[in-house]
């Protein structure tokens, strides 16, 4: 329970950050906005919870596709 608790402050303060950034600089809140943080950490998640790797792999190429066809 204490890991949940301490995934969803991490992520969760993540968000602040960027929001606050967003607050001070409109184009330096929308870079760190658009970097994938979000799915690097849910990455980290897996890999510390001890997923197979398999399934890190098939989520990276799900968001990288998802990334691929709204760039065009």
């Amino acid at each position: 329970m204490a890991w949940i608790a301490t995934k969803y402050l991490i992520t969760a303060g993540l968000v602040v950050l960027i929001s606050e950034l967003a607050k001070r600089s409109d184009k330096l809140g929308a870079f760190i906005a658009s970097i994938p943080l979000v799915t690097l950490l849910t990455l980290i998640w897996l890999y510390v919870e001890g997923a197979k790797v398999i399934a890190s792999v098939t989520l990276a190429d799900k968001k990288n596709v998802g990334v691929r066809f709204s760039v065009k």
